[in-house]
């Protein structure tokens, strides 16, 4: 008879052989070459992509809290990232794009963009003589919103020329960021002026 050992979805060990006897011999085999290959790099960017992102958003919040040192103001400026990393994932699994390790960098990219078009609006967020949060939202995308969404449509320009590659990665990496920068930028002009209590974020 045969018999087959496995540890996972792509067994490291086989082993064949005839049934007992006198003269029974089996032979053991390993499975090695690209299809071991690609599953272990499929569980390490799986693994990487939780670990990077774990320690890139505990940083940015721990940062935010030690600058604003308020809890709401500091999720406040991570709440644009989280909604774009909400929306750039689920167009992923929506578009059947898989996570490999040009897409695992995404939620690095989104968190960095996220985070400075959030900071730069907050710095600006300011109600003149004691206006209301309706001129505090005015006054600050007349200050700085010109300079985000032309950081944001620069930044994804730079990104979409690597969809004109042939490699499929770096055509996904380039769309996936091109899109990242855009939402993060209707992220930041949509969540910050709709959660905003504060007349001044200092």
């Amino acid at each position: 008879g045969a018999r087959a050992s496995s540890t996972g979805p792509l067994p490291p060990f086989e082993s064949v052989g005839a049934r007992a006897s006198a003269d029974s011999k089996s032979l053991t085999t390993r499975i090695t070459g690209m299809p071991v290959l690609n599953h272990g790099l499929s569980r390490s960017v799986a693994k990487n992509q939780v670990k990077s992102f774990a320690v890139a958003m505990g940083l940015v919040l721990a940062i935010a809290l030690f600058l604003y040192r308020s809890v709401w103001s500091a999720l406040l400026a991570v709440s644009p990232m989280a909604l774009t990393l909400l929306v750039v994932y689920g167009g992923m699994g929506l578009l059947g794009v898989r996570l490999d390790i040009g897409t695992s960098m995404l939620a690095s990219l989104s968190i960095g963009a996220g985070v400075d078009y959030a900071v730069h609006l907050l710095a600006a967020w300011k109600a003149k003589d004691g206006g209301t949060l309706e001129d505090a939202a005015a006054y600050s995308s007349t200050l700085v919103g010109r300079a985000i969404w032309t950081n944001a449509v620069m930044v994804a320009a730079g990104f979409v020329i690597l969809t004109r590659g042939e490699a499929r990665p770096l055509q996904n990496v380039g769309a996936l960021t091109a899109a990242a920068m855009i939402a993060a930028g209707l992220a930041t002009f949509t969540v910050i002026p709709t959660l905003a209590r504060k007349l001044r974020y200092d």
